[in-house]
């Protein structure tokens, strides 16, 4: 990242992950202090949520009929990400169903779609189909990312640090709701199961 001014795409893309990767949250937050990232879909790394003008905007790109397929589905993942972070989740889960069904090619693109769908299911009480899309984001994960450090010039390391934090998020937060979702049994639902 040496050489490259902090207002620059690949500066704010590349340096995002990796600060939140290595615990430095509140760093993130301060270099990205009022801009947010269409690119950077993680939880913690902006102050502010997505705008309505700039979910708008993405809605207005996708009206572009020219778009490319994978210009297209990766949008639509930004607009799904940004109705997530708005806990605007049926919004959200439209959208990612969208980008994920349209571009069956890219994996590190369905892993984050998956891992954010998965989230958005869990919060709207689907915590079984979040389970099983967040396993399939686990498998294609394991089978296609690049091992660090061993497989040297992968050009897209950012895009799968970002997957990989993605799915940690979504582990979080559909297995911490699946076991609070089990409800220990009343005195008297144990008392009536006594023979």
């Amino acid at each position: 990242l040496e050489g490259l001014d902090d207002e620059n795409f690949t500066f704010s893309y590349r340096l995002a992950p990796l600060l939140v990767r290595t615990g430095q949250d509140q760093r993130c937050r301060e270099l990205f202090q009022g801009r947010y990232h269409p690119s950077l879909p993680l939880a913690d790394a902006y102050p502010d949520k997505p705008s309505e003008s700039y979910i708008q905007g993405l809605r207005n790109f996708l009206e572009q009929p020219d778009l490319s397929v994978w210009d297209r589905s990766r949008y639509q993942s930004y607009l799904g990400c940004a109705y997530l972070r708005r806990g605007r989740h049926a919004e959200a889960i439209e959208w990612l169903e969208k980008s994920i069904e349209l571009d069956k090619i890219r994996n590190r693109l369905r892993i984050r779609g998956l891992s954010m769908l998965a989230m958005a299911l869990q919060e709207s009480d689907s915590h079984a189909k979040a389970q099983e899309l967040l396993g399939l984001a686990e498998q294609l994960y394991t089978e296609d990312a690049p091992k660090f450090g061993v497989e040297d010039g992968t050009t897209s390391w950012c895009d799968w640090l970002i997957c990989k934090l993605l799915l940690e998020e979504a582990k979080e937060k559909v297995a911490g709701k699946g076991e609070q979702d089990e409800v220990a049994p009343t005195d008297e639902e144990s008392a009536s199961n006594v023979p």
